[in-house]
């Protein structure tokens, strides 16, 4: 299993977040990585169950898709994803707090790669994931590709930050360019 990271916000403990298509993660040991759209569209069909978990620690587990307390809906730029926290477990109060801070602001996710290229006229090389099988979510505080985040505020900010993510990530892709 591979895992990577992205960001993620809270709301109504609630957190929202997304793992963003065509976006170049940071260096991973001498290559880098894109996630191409539709990736995960056959492991999400499948109904094998994903986890959302803290840090890559499966002991603290928040929700998963056979429990309806994970969400993941794949659209043509992202992977969205909506992690449903309970007030009555203080772990998921804490990460509540700690994610509305932006203590742990990224989002990473754990795959196996079934189908991928490789660019090796790229400096560093880069590898495309085309299909891939999805097992958890994870909230962290560091992920590897900066587009990703979640976080935990009112659907206004959560639009308004939407927007800055895609104006960011428009930047990023620019700076690729030269």
């Amino acid at each position: 299993m591979e895992i990577r990271a992205t960001n993620i916000k809270a709301d109504n403990m609630k957190l929202v977040g997304m793992v963003a298509f065509n976006s170049v993660s940071r260096d991973l040991g001498g290559f880098v990585e894109v996630i191409k759209p539709s990736s995960f569209s056959d492991s999400l069909a499948s109904g094998e169950p994903v986890k959302a978990i803290v840090e890559h620690n499966h002991d603290l587990l928040l929700g998963k898709t056979t429990s309806n307390t994970l969400e993941l809906s794949e659209n043509a730029t992202e992977l969205e994803v909506t992690i449903h926290l309970s007030n009555k477990i203080q772990a998921h109060l804490d990460l509540y707090e700690q994610v509305k801070r932006g203590d742990l602001d990224s989002l990473s996710f754990g795959f196996v790669a079934d189908v991928e290229e490789w660019d090796h006229d790229t400096t560093p090389p880069t590898r495309f994931i085309l299909k891939a099988r999805l097992y958890e979510v994870t909230v962290c505080a560091v992920g590897a590709y900066p587009a990703n985040k979640i976080d935990a505020r009112t659907l206004d900010i959560a639009k308004t930050t939407f927007k800055t993510i895609q104006h960011l990530r428009t930047e990023i892709e620019l700076m690729e360019l030269f």
